[in-house]
């Protein structure tokens, strides 16, 4: 069973794969950290490098080698958009609107760099016919192959714990599912103008969740509030999105 996002780390996942990302040494070139680099005038800080040459990485669309995952942190950007290898280019969303006027990080002294620190990643071999697993990643692939009494159960928890209204249609129920996000998947578009898919959703695929402590005992924001960053990419370009949420 793989479990959830309760976990320090990170989590990747792609089809129906699902692979957990934390500390600790690899043959493959993972890891945590590293220099950050400003772009826009904004600083952008490296959160991961992921080796997706290792098979415990699920498989995702334009991304193969070392893929380096960043952020902005500096609440003036709520998205940030890069191809692989050129996080120097970045693409914003003008159109966001909850963001700071005034240069402003999670809190004071926020540090220039996170510290590296070597990463593993574990298949957590997922399988989409087990209730548990299903309902952990349902918000990504969904509970389709599940058997018709476990797919019943599924939607009576989500119902009485998520939901909370009993006469919620079973469609209803099913678009409610979202982990192992804290919210639905982000409705970010692509932020590519040369993309003929511009400022559409339609082949945005999340593939990573970043916990708010990836490395046990550092937090991205603060010491509490579940606070995540998901990051996605375009499947007609390659763009990579970056962008946080929290309940």
């Amino acid at each position: 069973m793989v479990g959830g996002m309760n976990e320090t780390g990170a989590v990747l996942f792609a089809d129906k794969r699902v692979a957990r990302v934390s500390a600790g040494e690899s043959r493959f070139q993972h890891e945590f950290g590293g220099a950050s680099l400003v772009s826009s005038g904004r600083r952008i800080h490296r959160l991961y490098q992921i080796d997706f040459s290792d098979p415990n990485v699920p498989h995702v669309p334009h991304l193969e080698g070392l893929i380096e995952l960043f952020y902005c942190f500096d609440f003036r950007e709520g998205v940030i958009g890069w191809f692989p290898g050129a996080p120097d280019r970045l693409f914003f969303d003008a159109e966001y609107e909850f963001v700071s006027e005034d240069e402003e990080f999670p809190f004071d002294n926020y540090p220039l760099e996170f510290p590296r620190v070597p990463v593993r990643v574990d298949d957590c071999g997922y399988d989409p016919t087990d209730l548990r697993d299903a309902v952990a990643f349902a918000g990504v692939f969904g509970i389709d192959e599940l058997a018709p009494a476990d797919y019943q159960k599924a939607l009576a928890w989500q119902r009485e714990y998520a939901v909370r209204n009993p006469a919620a249609s079973d469609a209803e129920v099913v678009a409610s599912f979202c982990d192992p996000l804290v919210q639905e998947c982000p409705s970010w578009h692509c932020l590519n103008p040369e993309c003929r898919l511009f400022k559409s959703r339609t082949s945005i695929l999340p593939f990573c969740v970043v916990s708010n402590d990836p490395v046990k005992g550092f937090y991205l924001f603060e010491e509490f509030g579940d606070v995540q960053v998901i990051f996605e990419v375009c499947c007609e370009c390659g763009l990579i999105l970056a962008s946080n949420q929290a309940t």
